[in-house]
């Protein structure tokens, strides 16, 4: 379950700069996480309620935003949102392609008390 570790670096990130900043509670956590990540995000949300008990994060609202599958065509420029993992550009056939997201995880911002 990759998804403990990916709620680890979440919280240690956001604590980190929580107690850098004195906070005494963190209350949000946003998060970006491509469709194609590979991460289920209940799953991810389950492990982050686990791992914050007891932490100045228990009972803070992990929000999550799921980032669509994009490629881009590398003869045509064409970007294309994708469903699944297709690396066929839609305009000219060609699969001369490159994902340009939806394949990662990303800490966007955070809120705290003080």
């Amino acid at each position: 379950m990759h998804e403990m570790s990916i709620a680890r670096s979440l919280f240690n990130l956001v604590d980190k700069a929580a107690l850098e900043k004195k906070a005494t509670r963190i209350t949000t956590i946003n998060a970006n996480v491509g469709r194609f990540a590979g991460v289920e995000i209940e799953l991810l949300r389950r492990a982050f309620d686990v791992l914050t008990k007891g932490t100045m994060a228990e009972n803070s609202e992990l929000q999550i935003t799921v980032i669509d599958f994009v490629i881009q065509c590398n003869t045509c420029a064409q970007e294309t949102i994708k469903d699944e993992i297709d690396m066929q550009c839609p305009a000219c056939k060609n699969t001369d392609t490159r994902p340009i997201s939806g394949q990662d995880i990303f800490l966007t911002d955070f809120e705290i008390t003080i």
